[in-house]
């Protein structure tokens, strides 16, 4: 197990490399050890953390759900999430972000625009519209992935 430090707590993660080295001081990872962490010893920080490990890809990257409600609470915009995971080799769910857009009470059109613009200006326009485009399958199958 990895070993991170917080202060003059121990906290444990997944096996896995959560955080790169001399990302330390970024208040984005402070916000994600908070809410991604798990104290040492103790689970009941789990059950009440927004995000959440909900897949693993091909290429051995979690895929990490509850971005929308980080996004809501915490006041982080999309761009500064999508870099921190960037480095960190997260993949956001975007089809549990879409889910909760809809459970939000936000237009499809809304939803679709804001990970729009967050991805073309991080990934660029090609990764964007593989991504809306798959996402606007998704939204028309009425939210099942057929």
């Amino acid at each position: 197990m990895e070993r991170c430090l917080r202060g003059r707590r121990e906290w444990s993660a997944k096996p896995s490399t959560l955080c790169p080295r001399g990302f330390e001081s970024h208040s984005l990872l402070q916000k994600t050890r908070r809410l991604l962490y798990v104290k040492a010893g103790s689970r009941k920080r789990l059950r009440k953390s927004l995000l959440r490990i909900t897949g693993k890809t091909t290429d051995d990257k979690f895929v990490i759900g509850g971005v929308l409600p980080l996004m809501q609470s915490q006041g982080i915009n999309l761009i500064d999430i999508l870099i921190h995971f960037d480095q960190c080799d997260y993949v956001v769910d975007w089809k549990d972000f879409f889910d909760y857009g809809i459970k939000y009470g936000w237009k499809i059109s809304t939803i679709i625009a804001k990970i729009e613009e967050a991805l073309v200006d991080h990934k660029g326009r090609s990764y964007a519209s593989v991504v809306i485009l798959r996402l606007k399958s998704y939204a028309v199958n009425g939210g099942s992935d057929e």
